[in-house]
């Protein structure tokens, strides 16, 4: 992949990886409502708790989930 990469003349973006790729593409699936377990098993993960680690706070997300809340 980094030979495919490097003949491409693309300038490359600092920071950006195959596993920034997933962390984006797992945590969009997660914001979007997706069920953790089929997020989980299209990651290839053997559990969850992987997968939840992949995932990024969104402060808007979290105001969200709060004011779902009922007291």
């Amino acid at each position: 992949m980094v030979g495919n990469f490097a003949g491409s003349g693309l300038e490359p973006l600092i920071g950006a990886s195959s596993h920034s790729g997933r962390r984006t593409f797992i945590t969009r699936l997660i914001e979007q409502g997706a069920d953790i377990k089929a997020v989980s098993r299209l990651a290839g993960h053997a559990s969850i708790v992987t997968t939840s680690e992949y995932v990024e706070d969104n402060p808007d997300r979290l105001k969200r989930i709060s004011s779902l809340a009922i007291f």
